[in-house]
């Protein structure tokens, strides 16, 4: 078997745009490594340098003129299989995962949609919901039983009453049984 994963993500248009930066981590929580020394000027990467059959946790941001950097997407790769898994381009429920995961969000910052992914390795209970900066609950986007496999939801940013919420930086959480994970997301205006 190769040891090579070829990433592949959906460009932004933007006139001060550089190219991209692609982050790589063996574990969801873990911390990631910059995988090129300059900006990725296409839309896809080969990372030649793994070395064993695992799954591998990757995100790409997008690199401008004034230093910013914004995360564009999110996903992972299991070489078991040979197949780029979780994020982006996925049937629900065709790969399963060898383990629980929440990906980042994306695009991150977002406006007005964005993206939500998650892996479960087994069937079971699923509780996803969004809390504003100061923990109040402003949408549940899943409350079911659900059957594992590789799932995403597009959050469109209004709250449980169907109103827009406002700019600012949100929490996502995900509980199935004993498992729980929370990230962060921002939306813009």
């Amino acid at each position: 078997m190769e040891n090579r994963i070829i990433i592949t993500w959906h460009g932004v248009s933007h006139p001060n745009l550089v190219g991209y930066n692609i982050y790589r981590s063996r574990w969801e929580s873990g911390s990631y490594t910059k995988l090129n020394s300059a900006p990725v000027s296409g839309e896809s990467y080969i990372d030649s340098t793994t070395i064993d059959t695992s799954i591998y946790w990757y995100y790409v941001t997008a690199a401008y003129a004034d230093g910013a950097n914004w995360n564009v997407e999110s996903f992972i790769s299991d070489k078991d299989s040979g197949k780029r898994r979780g994020i982006v381009g996925i049937d629900n429920g065709t790969a399963v995962p060898q383990e629980f995961f929440l990906a980042q969000n994306y695009p991150n910052p977002f406006n007005p949609t964005t993206t939500i992914s998650y892996g479960l390795p087994q069937d079971c209970h699923v509780k996803l919901d969004i809390f504003n900066i100061m923990g109040q609950k402003t949408i549940t986007l899943i409350d079911a039983n659900q059957s594992a496999g590789v799932k995403k939801v597009i959050w469109d940013g209004k709250d449980q009453n169907g109103k827009q919420v406002a700019s600012g930086m949100y929490f996502y959480r995900l509980k199935t049984g004993e498992k729980e994970i929370v990230r962060k997301m921002s939306l813009i205006k």
